[in-house]
């Protein structure tokens, strides 16, 4: 119920920012030491002034309306690096990037991503030292699972 309302004020707070959008919100932990955990992204990333604007904003929603009556620890975050791709808004600011994709069934697809389409995406696959393009594939976002962006630093 908490992390409802939270979410629920979160979104209203990125209802006049069209590029941000809310990932999740976690509240961990129990009453003295809760923690909430407010995950954002943005189709051009987030900076940290946004995020500050966002944890005081939310910070003085949570005080106004005693929905927290202990001492706790809030903390609005972008998605890393590191972070699954849980949306399918965030494939589209990954297009050229790598991806390890695990699907439903358990099998592993890595390539670089060309485009996002409605239901879908398309794949470039790629084998060797040189990365020479041997296929490209369509997945439906229906059989992902997880996906990650690969770091590559060459």
């Amino acid at each position: 119920m908490l992390e409802e309302k939270i979410s629920k004020y979160v979104a209203e707070i990125l209802s006049g920012q069209d590029d941000l959008f809310l990932i999740s919100v976690l509240v961990k932990g129990k009453e003295p030491k809760q923690k909430v955990l407010v995950i954002i992204d943005g189709d051009s990333g987030v900076n940290i002034d946004q995020c500050a604007m966002i944890s005081r904003r939310l910070g003085q929603y949570i005080e106004e309306n005693d929905l927290i009556s202990t001492a706790y620890q809030l903390e609005v975050t972008s998605a890393g690096i590191d972070s699954p791709i849980e949306l399918p808004r965030q494939y589209h600011k990954n297009i050229g990037r790598g991806l390890k994709i695990t699907k439903k069934d358990g099998s592993i697809v890595e390539g670089k991503l060309l485009a996002v389409a409605v239901d879908s995406l398309m794949l470039e696959l790629s084998k060797g030292k040189k990365k020479q393009t041997i296929s490209e594939i369509e997945i439906s976002l229906d059989e992902i699972m997880k996906t990650f962006v690969t770091v590559s630093f060459k």
